[in-house]
């Protein structure tokens, strides 16, 4: 092997391929032959090299609609050059599942502050607030408070004798 057929390895740190630039220039300008046509009086007419009459002639319209084409394409130039805001556009669905997501952590945060507050007013032998009798100029009413659903089902089992069933009788 001589040193001619051996691969040279890389000196110094990789580097990231370069980014592909926008393509740029007066040959990437899109649009129709007319359009570009139009553009291309108006310019000269803003120049100075053409007058307005003449560009109206060579565009085949008439003065007015002339003046209406040259102020809609510097408006279109000016709406253009506009300063952009930096950073990636964000779609509205993106923005909805931002604002989503966001909701939901709040719902999360509330729900377990909720739970610390109960845990809180239990462990110090408070009674719990509740929002109904919070509500300015109304008699604060006690409330007939249900049994908890744990505690019907055990005052049943504790009550209730067993029955047979079909399976232990055959």
């Amino acid at each position: 092997m001589n040193a001619e057929t051996k691969k040279q390895a890389p000196v110094g740190p990789k580097q990231k391929p370069a980014k592909k630039r926008a393509a740029m220039g007066p040959k990437t300008l899109g649009g129709s032959q007319k359009a570009r046509q139009s553009a291309l009086v108006i310019l000269k007419t803003l120049a100075g090299t053409l007058g307005p009459t003449e560009a109206s002639e060579v565009l085949g319209v008439s003065l007015t609609r002339y003046y209406l084409l040259e102020t809609r394409g510097l408006s279109g130039l000016i709406q253009a050059l506009e300063p952009r805001p930096r950073g990636r556009a964000q779609r509205p669905e993106q923005r909805i599942d931002v604002l989503e997501t966001e909701r939901d952590r709040l719902r999360e945060d509330l729900r377990r502050h909720q739970a610390l507050l109960r845990a809180a007013t239990r462990s110090l032998g408070l009674r719990g607030v509740s929002g109904s009798s919070k509500k300015l100029g109304r008699k604060k009413t006690s409330r007939r408070r249900g049994v908890a659903r744990g505690r019907k089902v055990m005052a049943t089992l504790a009550k209730a004798p067993p029955t047979p069933t079909s399976d232990a009788e055959a």
